[in-house]
């Protein structure tokens, strides 16, 4: 993701319920149009490796997306 034209940037957040965990992977891109540099299927296909599919107990077939109207900074978190 990081090398296709209008990334911006990428988190990975967590919230942990009991013994299970819930991703959620938010990416930022320069526009709408960039955000669409994936693979095949439909725009809003979610886009999750094989590899990546196996370590998961389920995740989301489709993604959602969001116009940034305000931000007031970007923080990074090693």
């Amino acid at each position: 993701m990081a090398e296709l034209p209008g990334h911006l940037g990428a988190s990975l957040a967590v919230k942990v319920n009991g013994t299970d965990y819930e991703l959620v992977v938010t990416s930022l891109w320069s526009d709408l149009a960039s955000a669409g540099h994936f693979e095949k299927g439909a725009f809003d296909d979610a886009v999750v490796k094989p590899s990546t599919q196996k370590l998961l107990k389920s995740f989301d077939l489709k993604v959602e997306y969001f116009e940034t109207l305000v931000t007031t900074g970007i923080l990074e978190k090693g």
